[in-house]
């Protein structure tokens, strides 16, 4: 159900942002944009799964699921490069009567774009801060985890992504982020690295 939801969340966003662009338009001049931003994403260690007195399960991933931020990019003058700086929050979850679990952070970006034609291609890095598992659960729900809350320490990662544009002021793109949380709680170091498609809305002047 979260996954309908969420692609049915992201697909009014673009649906919204591309009736926006007709009837709006800027000039493809150096200066500072705002930039509004969503995503669905997978990957990364399963975290907890979930199973319900119904039957059904769902699971949490640390590269999941739904993203949204916003932010500035600045494009210099006569030139193809941007700078894109934006504050995020990403979550993934499994919500019922009988139970709660979630596993949320605040991605920072600082990432550089080369812009030919309608394509961004873009690298850069990611810190995330507050990384934390959150787990509330009623006593005839049964999960396979760690059993309650984990704060992590935050963590920096690499980020590739690729927008391909729709007039000057919407993107759809593909991204993908490489990162590993770790808590004095675990062994081991857990994957966080994720691939998601995104929609991208700019505020040009």
């Amino acid at each position: 159900m979260k996954r309908s939801a969420g692609i049915l969340l992201l697909g009014s966003v673009m649906a919204c942002s591309l009736a926006a662009n007709v009837s709006y338009a800027a000039g493809n001049s150096g200066g500072f944009a705002g930039v509004l931003y969503g995503g669905l994403t997978v990957g990364g260690d399963e975290l907890v799964t979930v199973e319900f007195e119904d039957g059904d399960d769902g699971t949490v991933e640390a590269g999941g699921f739904l993203l949204f931020g916003a932010g500035v990019k600045y494009r210099f003058e006569n030139s193809p490069l941007e700078v894109q700086t934006t504050v995020g929050y990403h979550f993934d979850s499994e919500n019922a009567e009988n139970g709660d679990v979630g596993f949320s952070r605040i991605p920072l970006d600082v990432l550089g774009f080369y812009n030919t034609g309608n394509h961004r291609f873009g690298a850069g890095i990611t810190y995330h801060l507050n990384p934390e598992l959150s787990m509330d659960f009623d006593s005839d729900v049964m999960v396979s985890g760690n059993g309650d809350s984990i704060k992590f320490d935050n963590s920096i990662g690499l980020v590739a992504d690729y927008n391909y544009l729709f007039g000057n002021n919407v993107a759809v793109g593909v991204r993908y982020t490489s990162i590993e949380y770790s808590s004095s709680r675990l062994a081991e170091d857990l994957d966080g690295s994720y691939i998601g498609i995104t929609a991208s809305y700019f505020l040009h002047n």
